[in-house]
């Protein structure tokens, strides 16, 4: 494989067999950053070690959520390996090939034969609606109700050539930093699972604690506004926003509908 995606994960126990289980299937190797997860994620990570997972790196967990660590432990990982195509993905997030490309890596072969030494994915965000868990089943087949999330373009510049020497540290993860960058016209597609339960949004977001060094650099703007409040407020309301909301046909298409982007995340959403 040319591929090696790097996933940060902190006790990601509902996503973790999934996320390792898809990169490996579309042509990817994994190396996971395990963030002290209290809940088996590492143990489950490392029942892949020689099967997809190249190693497991520990990250110190200090009270906070560090993307700042995060990356700079990513980026050592790259700096220590031979693929020649990189990776940067995270725990709850699905990517796959766009246009029609069966798999990442063919996807990153077409880039590179053609000149290209980045790609960029369309985020699209999957939701539970209001009484729905989906915590306890195979999501990736269940969740159909979703949105396009697009605040500006490029989006996520998340898959890049090594040899182009570029950094994602410097923009949160997101934007690659560096050499020029020369985007392959055909984007991949993101399924970002934000929550798989309203009371997982609400454990997972309200009041979480972030890196000073983090919020010095201006990143998590769209996570430090998550209140409670927003997110009951959205499902007591959620009738109101079928024109945001779309639904999945089939959830074994690449074809999501990118009409109508949104600009901010559910919680934010105007009542």
């Amino acid at each position: 494989m040319n591929i090696l995606a790097v996933v940060a994960a902190r006790n990601e126990i509902s996503h973790i067999r999934r996320c390792i289980e898809c990169l490996v299937a579309t042509g990817i190797e994994v190396a996971i950053i395990d963030h002290a997860s209290t809940d088996g994620t590492r143990e489950v990570a490392e029942s892949y070690l020689g099967n997809g997972v190249l190693q497991i790196k520990d990250l110190a967990w200090e009270g906070h959520f560090s993307l700042e660590k995060q990356l700079m432990a990513k980026a050592e990982i790259y700096d220590n390996s031979s693929h020649p195509w990189l990776a940067h993905f995270d725990a709850d997030e699905w990517p796959l090939p766009g246009d029609s490309f069966k798999h990442l890596a063919e996807m990153a072969k077409a880039a590179e034969l053609r000149g290209y030494n980045v790609i960029n994915f369309n985020e699209f965000v999957f939701i539970p609606e209001p009484g729905r868990d989906y915590t306890q089943v195979d999501y990736g087949l269940n969740m159909r109700s979703y949105y396009f999330f697009q605040p500006s373009y490029p989006r996520l510049q998340r898959m890049w050539q090594r040899e182009s020497r570029l950094t994602s540290l410097n923009h949160g993860g997101h934007i690659l930093a560096g050499s020029p960058v020369n985007l392959f016209p055909v984007d991949g597609v993101l399924r970002h699972y934000i929550a798989l339960s309203e009371k997982q949004a609400l454990a997972k977001y309200v009041g979480r604690s972030f890196a000073p060094s983090d919020l010095r650099r201006g990143w998590h703007a769209n996570r430090i506004t998550i209140t409670e409040t927003k997110i009951r407020r959205f499902y007591e309301s959620y009738s109101n926003y079928q024109r945001q909301i779309k639904i999945l046909n089939s959830t074994s298409t690449c074809q999501l509908d990118d009409s109508n982007p949104q600009k901010c995340h559910f919680w934010d959403w105007p009542g």
